[in-house]
């Protein structure tokens, strides 16, 4: 296997050199995002082959969002579409009502009929995930506040014990509700399929352990998160117009 893991020298600043167009507009488009734009450079330094994807989509705003309705979206959205997960949430989110705590919503979940939720499209085993997560934050033994101020390890651990929750939910919580900058979701299948495309990974390859792919993205360290959003985007079907431009 190729040794992805030997160390870059890396250089922080403000933006690389200028490269023609393409790094023209993502100027422009990060124009007023300083630090998206010196995360762009540090990415592009690291590897010049982002900048027509960067100059193509950007980089991603990332928002703090409430833990618990992010942990109750990600089991949701677990083996599942985009679509149809997205048509369950709207299912869900009509029988919350409007909850407006984390509190408020793991109570009413645990208020709802089973029957009323298998309804809305969850499976029986989701059911019982959903119901598990909620009467932990409704009797306190999770807390958003306690969350959000574990480092990313500890998070890991703390979450790992909760039935229905594996790493790859986790990682999608860190990344949408806690705008960690540094998160690599191995174990997701868009950013593996993009991988594939984007380092002309073999099939075994992109099979590969997560100490693999953790030597593949070491040289964007602290910036995971961006370069794995950036795989999703090559993973896309406009990816090819991005690289013709």
């Amino acid at each position: 296997m190729e040794n992805f893991s030997k160390k870059r020298k890396r250089t922080f600043t403000n933006h690389p050199k200028p490269r023609g167009s393409e790094w023209i507009r993502i100027e422009e488009k990060l124009a007023n995002h300083k630090e998206l734009l010196s995360i762009a450079s540090f990415l592009c330094q690291q590897n010049e082959s982002w900048i027509p994807i960067i100059a193509e989509y950007g980089l991603p705003q990332l928002e703090r969002q409430p833990i618990f309705p992010s942990l109750l979206k990600a089991i949701v959205s677990q083996q599942l579409s985009g679509k149809a997960a997205k048509a369950i949430m709207t299912r869900l989110n009509g029988l919350l009502g409007d909850t407006v705590t984390e509190v408020e919503m793991a109570h009413r979940i645990l208020e709802l009929e089973q029957v009323q939720l298998r309804q809305a499209g969850l499976s029986q085993r989701k059911v019982e995930y959903l119901r598990g997560l909620a009467q932990l934050f409704a009797n306190g033994t999770l807390s958003d506040e306690e969350l959000a101020n574990l480092s990313d390890d500890d998070l890991l651990s703390r979450l790992l014990t909760v039935k229905g929750i594996g790493e790859w939910t986790i990682h999608m919580v860190m990344i949408f509700a806690l705008q960690r900058k540094d998160v690599l979701p191995f174990g997701d299948l868009g950013v593996c399929k993009g991988a594939k495309k984007f380092f002309g990974l073999s099939d075994q390859q992109k099979r590969w352990k997560k100490e693999d792919w953790e030597a593949l993205f070491e040289t964007y360290r602290p910036y995971r998160t961006y370069a794995s959003w950036l795989m999703w985007k090559v993973n896309s079907p406009h990816f090819v117009i991005a690289m013709e431009k």
